[in-house]
């Protein structure tokens, strides 16, 4: 928890799916094969993966690096160690759906992949950066939520949600309006944005003229190379598990509510102790 600088090496199949939707056509091939056989199959060595997985060696080889580890050895090791840790006290790990499971079985998957991108989020935020974020938007007089699409649910949603907790908010989602709305933010006000993949453009030029015009800008995404966390002053990472037969969509809601949730109810607490 705290820390994003390296990944969680008993995590390999989360990090596996997590990154399913950066990766290459060919990197999507492997990492298609492991979440669809994760818990059935065990691949001995790197010419064994390549072949079932129907890649390159060098394919497996960038697959692993792109996923944060060194190499397959490193991959494969942490892989083995999830499959074979002990379940009794903790839920198994989130195995994909399938188009013959069953209802009650892909009520399970889905709990269980909400589950899991509340726990992993969790450990990846950086409560360092959550703490100066949450100091940054309590002292200021307006917090504007700049976000679109399923985020700007999200955000209209959260501003209700401020509004009844009396913080004085208001969400932008029109992205016509992103650039126009920035303009005349208060320098005594704070912006917060929000993206899953981080690449909507309008957010991150809003946020870009944000920190030009020194307000302070705190970002939500579920990747920490993307556009709007390299142009954000705080970030705070989701690690949103992205299934392969349905959209992520619902899941990054999950987190993104629960972590802006959090804000609110630590922005009362800060300004109640001031």
């Amino acid at each position: 928890m705290g820390t994003t600088s390296s990944p969680n090496h008993n995590l390999a199949i989360n990090r596996t799916r997590s990154m399913h939707p950066t990766l290459s056509p060919a990197e999507q091939k492997v990492s298609e094969y492991i979440l669809q056989n994760a818990m059935q199959e065990t691949f001995l060595s790197i010419s064994d993966l390549a072949v079932k997985a129907g890649v390159s060696e060098a394919t497996i080889v960038r697959f692993c690096k792109k996923i944060g580890y060194s190499g397959f050895l490193e991959f494969k090791k942490a892989f083995l160690q999830e499959r074979l840790q002990d379940y009794s006290a903790t839920p198994p790990p989130y195995e994909e759906i399938t188009p013959n499971d069953r209802p009650a079985t892909v009520l399970k998957k889905i709990f269980t992949l909400m589950q899991e991108s509340l726990n992993n989020s969790w450990e990846k935020i950086d409560t360092s950066a959550f703490e100066s974020a949450v100091r940054q938007l309590a002292t200021a007089d307006m917090i504007e939520l700049y976000a679109h699409g399923g985020s700007g649910y999200i955000a209209q949603n959260v501003v209700i949600t401020y509004q009844r907790m009396g913080i004085r908010c208001v969400a932008v989602t029109d992205p016509f309006l992103h650039s126009v709305a920035i303009e005349t933010t208060s320098p005594r006000d704070a912006v917060l944005g929000i993206s899953h993949t981080g690449v909507t453009e309008s957010v991150v030029r809003a946020m870009q003229r944000a920190r030009e015009r020194g307000i302070p800008a705190v970002g939500i995404t579920n990747y920490a190379e993307s556009p709007l966390a390299q142009n954000v002053d705080l970030l705070l990472l989701t690690s949103i598990s992205s299934p392969i037969i349905m959209s992520d969509a619902g899941v990054s809601r999950v987190a993104q509510l629960a972590l802006l949730d959090a804000i609110g109810v630590a922005i009362l607490q800060a300004r109640h102790i001031d």
